[in-house]
């Protein structure tokens, strides 16, 4: 592996989106492509978009192990190189759902609180040493599921159920553990599981037009490492809430989400503009980023011009909200 980069090293916008570089070598085409196709699926990256599902569809795909190359090849094939991500099983989302629990009651012991009533905030307690709580995912493609756990004693019995209430599995007597802060170990009715979890909270800078604060989780399955599921904890309502009203109260300020090149600057001081409409348009690694408007506003003022380098954080334009507006 030829690395871009390492722990702690500081990417310049003048650079492309190039994390490392994977060369193999074998005997024929056919060794090659069975070195390459192994070392994928030993790629675990979180936190940034990459192609790694995308090179393991290709090298795996019969016309391209076959050298069936042209320049038409991806739209040719475009069906089978970027088929539909499938839904989460009941089995990770289960998963899932006893990383969180098991995380969050490490974290209480921790802090020394395991004899405490605040320990149980996360749970609701239903008699002896009964607790429930309801964990929230949402899936790739926006479908959400509510997963019921039970702790009764050491083990727990979960179920799984989809945002309409439909039953997508039932788990009993489930014993887990985390061996460490991202490998969780359970078993599953006569299944035992391994599975390596990453949380990912979300980069969020205030007034840059991205998604709040959201936590993601990444699992991969030990017996199946290509097969990578994200699921995304959605924020409370009440947090959701509290920041919008923060917007509103600092009066819509933009700022650069992280170190870029202006491109383009798409309003003026005075402009009315609507919810969605593009304001400025960013480039770093190579890659647009445009910058919308997150409700009706009006442009009070412009901190940055085509051309500028802007650092991240940089408030670029002012708006007032619509509602505020004399």
């Amino acid at each position: 592996i030829e690395e871009g980069f390492r722990q702690g090293s500081a990417i310049e916008v003048y650079y492309d989106p190039l994390i490392a570089k994977l060369v193999v070598r074998g005997e024929d085409r056919t060794e090659a492509l069975r070195v390459l196709r192994k070392a994928l699926d030993e790629y675990r990256v979180v936190g940034v978009a990459t192609n790694i599902e995308f090179l393991r569809t290709l090298a795996s795909h019969p016309a391209f192990i076959d050298g069936e190359v042209e320049t038409g090849f991806i739209p040719k094939h475009y069906d089978a190189l970027f088929p539909v991500i499938p839904k989460p099983t009941a089995e990770v989302l289960a998963q899932s759902a006893l990383y969180i629990v098991l995380r969050d009651l490490a974290r209480e012991q921790q802090l020394g609180a395991s004899n405490s009533p605040w320990s149980t905030l996360s749970f609701r307690r239903f008699g002896g040493d009964v607790h429930k709580r309801i964990i929230s995912f949402n899936g790739s493609s926006e479908d959400a599921y509510h997963i019921h756990v039970s702790s009764v004693g050491t083990r727990f019995n979960i179920q799984v159920y989809t945002a309409a209430g439909e039953q997508l599995g039932e788990f009993n007597n489930v014993e887990a553990s985390l061996t460490d802060s991202n490998s969780l170990h359970a078993t599953l009715g006569q299944h035992q599981s391994r599975a390596t979890v990453v949380s990912q909270l979300g980069h969020h800078v205030p007034g840059a037009g991205v998604a709040a604060t959201e936590e993601k989780l990444h699992i991969f399955q030990s017996d199946d490492a290509r097969n990578r599921v994200m699921l995304t904890v959605p924020s409370p309502g009440w947090l959701i809430s509290l920041e919008k009203d923060a917007e509103k109260a600092k009066g819509g300020g933009m700022r650069a989400p992280m170190p870029s090149l202006v491109v383009d600057v798409k309003v003026a001081v005075g402009d009315k503009i609507k919810k969605g409409q593009a304001v400025v348009v960013l480039e770093s690694m190579k890659t647009e980023t445009v910058l919308r408007a997150e409700s009706d506003a009006v442009v009070v003022s412009i901190g940055c011009s085509k051309g500028d380098m802007v650092d991240e954080g940089k408030e670029l334009v002012i708006l007032k909200m619509e509602e505020t507006v004399a």
